[in-house]
């Protein structure tokens, strides 16, 4: 780990440079059919790769609710479950799960090219596709990747927002799959807001402290109805917000009791 009185004092230049990306995505094609990236494209998924990677060298990690994310584990006929996240806190959330077996599903937008490759470079696998672009076929194919032993993170209001408003693609994949949904809360006690983004994104600064929070599962019945599809969604919704801000209010409570 490295330690803070030996950084060069970047961090106040990060935040510029990741809302400058905004602008940068315009370069990128992102077609099935395309077979090479632009030069200035693929220097800047590098560069923001090192950013990523230099940011969690230096966060100090602690877990609260393993024993929480061990339930769901043990009452999944897949041996997996679905982690629940709110896109503002994807950053954090996918780099403190780096190498973990867990698929992401990313969409096909401009943004979802630069999450796809710091994944990748993470060891975190993905699937593309978005409720807008492709919604069934990557919910199929998620579904097939759960139910291989992969558990599934899911950006629950991407890729577009409302923020906070949940898609429904959680529920559909966990009445598939019988895998637990995992409401998840990855946050710094402090971090910056990229303030031009729809989500408000939270990026933990360097030597944060970064809370993984993991929340009660849920399980979503095979033979979910309409109507009790829509109370899955309002239940996990609920669940997502009370533990958001739970951590945020007790966080050094929480820091103090949670698993290194």
């Amino acid at each position: 780990m490295l330690d803070a009185s030996q950084a060069p004092d970047i961090s106040a230049a990060i935040p510029s440079y990741l809302e400058s990306m905004q602008d940068m995505n315009e370069m990128v094609q992102t077609s099935e059919t395309e077979k090479k990236r632009p030069l200035m494209f693929e220097l800047t998924l590098w560069l923001l790769y090192i950013i990523c990677f230099i940011l969690k060298a230096t966060w100090r990690v602690r877990i609260v609710g393993m024993d929480r994310r061990r339930m769901a584990v043990s009452s999944s006929p897949t041996g997996s479950f679905l982690i629940a996240s709110y896109h503002e806190n994807a950053i954090a959330g996918i780099l403190t799960h780096a190498g973990q077996k867990i698929c992401t599903m990313v969409s096909h937008s401009k943004d979802g090219e630069i999450v796809t490759f710091i994944c990748q470079k993470l060891g975190i696998k993905s699937v593309r596709g978005s409720s807008s672009r492709g919604g069934k076929a990557v919910r199929d194919e998620m579904v097939e990747v759960v139910k291989s032993g992969y558990s599934g993170a899911i950006t629950v209001d991407g890729p577009r927002g409302p923020r906070r408003v949940l898609k429904n693609g959680i529920v559909d994949i966990a009445r598939k799959t019988g895998a637990p949904v995992m409401p998840l809360v990855s946050v710094g006690d402090s971090y910056w807001v990229l303030s031009k983004t729809w989500d408000q994104t939270r990026v933990p600064k360097p030597f944060a402290r970064v809370l993984v929070y993991y929340g009660t599962p849920i399980t979503v019945s095979r033979d979910t109805n309409e109507e009790q599809f829509k109370e899955y969604l309002a239940k996990i919704s609920d669940a997502m917000t009370r533990d958001d801000d739970l951590v945020r209010l007790r966080f050094d409570e929480f820091w103090s009791s949670a698993t290194p």
